[in-house]
This record gives structure tokens, sequence and C-alpha cells, in this order.
């Protein structure tokens, strides 16, 4: 069974000395690859967040909405504190931002995934879920739709298909493409590319024609595209 991105970012985040409301995921701008968590555990008077790397994830559960992890929100913190790079100004600034839950303003992730990447070449670009959703994607013909969310493996939360929903001002209907087909990510600015026509999309099974635990459905997508199954 295949787990939905945007559905995982209102899952909880249960730690072994509570539990928090996951806000959004960052993930790697190149593989899509989660990256991490951001949960907010500052509750109703407080506004406190706090990145959880994907290494801390034990695992999540459609079942309960709930994703477990490895530390509590104590230990998390004190890793970052005592980070000397997070202690660079414009880290600490960046830092101040999450904490202060301003991160979902405009500019404001570009410094908090500076943070998260050390302000060094040492780890991947990262982008936030939420910034992605609703871009557009392209094809080979012109527009595709628009990117309404990912499907990713249960284990490893690897990426496995991308959902296309191919109204553009109103939603229309959503498909899936496969991850593996070639295309092009794209810059903020621009869309991403996906090496195929539109009338193909719209041409594979719909996504409202089966339940998320079908694999046999997803097998048959996989072949509609041409590619070899797992």
């Amino acid at each position: 069974m295949y787990i939905s991105l945007t559905d995982l970012a209102q899952y909880t985040a249960t730690f072994s000395d509570g539990a928090a409301k996951i806000e959004d995921l960052f993930l790697d701008s190149s593989t899509r690859q989660v990256h991490g968590l951001f949960v907010d555990i500052g509750g109703w008077l407080a506004n406190e967040h706090l990145f959880v790397p994907k290494a801390k994830i034990a695992g999540v559960s459609p079942d309960t909405r709930a994703a477990e992890i490895w530390a509590t929100p104590e230990n998390l913190r004190a890793a970052t504190d005592a980070d000397p790079i997070l202690m660079d100004a414009d880290a600490g600034a960046a830092r101040d931002i999450l904490q202060r839950g301003l991160w979902k303003t405009d500019g404001a992730y570009r410094e908090v995934l500076a943070a998260l990447t050390k302000l060094a070449d040492t780890g991947p670009d990262l982008i936030a879920l939420n910034t992605l959703m609703s871009r557009e994607i392209a094809a080979e013909d012109g527009t595709a739709g628009r990117l309404v969310d990912f499907l990713v493996e249960p284990g490893d939360l690897a990426p496995a298909y991308i959902v296309v929903d191919t109204g553009l001002a109103l939603p229309k209907r959503q498909f899936v493409v496969p991850i593996a087909l070639p295309q092009e990510r794209g810059s903020d600015e621009d869309p991403a590319q996906l090496q195929i026509t539109r009338a193909r999309i719209e041409s594979s099974p719909p996504l409202e024609r089966f339940t998320r635990q079908d694999r046999h459905w997803f097998d048959q997508v996989t072949a509609y595209y041409g590619l070899s199954l797992r």
C-alpha cells in the first residue's frame, strides 16, 4: 500500500513522551525523497516547531495516522543547539523563524532550508511539500495539469508516483504517473516537464477508480507507461 505525502503531512508525530502535529515535509528537490518532517510541538499556548530528520522516523502507520519518532523533542533541540554551524548568524535567524512559527511566510522557507542543510554544500537542496503542491506540470504538448500529491513506499518513504490533476483553474480528474518516467524537475519558476503527452496521461486509468490498497491497479498503470514491474 502506498502512502500519500499530503496525507502524511496531516499525521501525528508520536514521541516517547508525547505527540505533536506534523505541519509539513521537506523533500530532496532533485529526487523527491523525504528528508524530514516539520512538527508543531508548541500546542495551543506556544508556537514552537522542530525538524525531525528522516533517520529519526521509526515508521509510519496509515491505520493510526501516526509517524513514530526515535527521539524526544528535547533530544532534537539539543542536537540542533550543539551544532556549531547552526550557531552561524544566518542560521540562527532561520532557526528563530522556525521557533516562532514564521516559516511559511514568503521567503522564510529559503532561510529555513539553508539552516537545515547547514549553510554548506554537504546536504541536498530541500523544498517544502506545501511549496510543491499545485505547481504546474508540463507535458510534451503543453500543460498537463497541476501536481497535487506524491505516493510513496510505506517503509523508506521512497517516491513511486506523482498525482496530476488535469484541471488548471478548477480540479478536473486525477491521474498517477510513475516517478520513474523521464522528466525534468523544473525550477522555482518553471514547471516540471514530463516527457509524455497530456493525451497519454488522460488515457491512463484515472485515480478515482481504485482504492489505495490495490497494488494490481498500480501494476496496470506502470505497465501502461511501458515500465517493468518490480
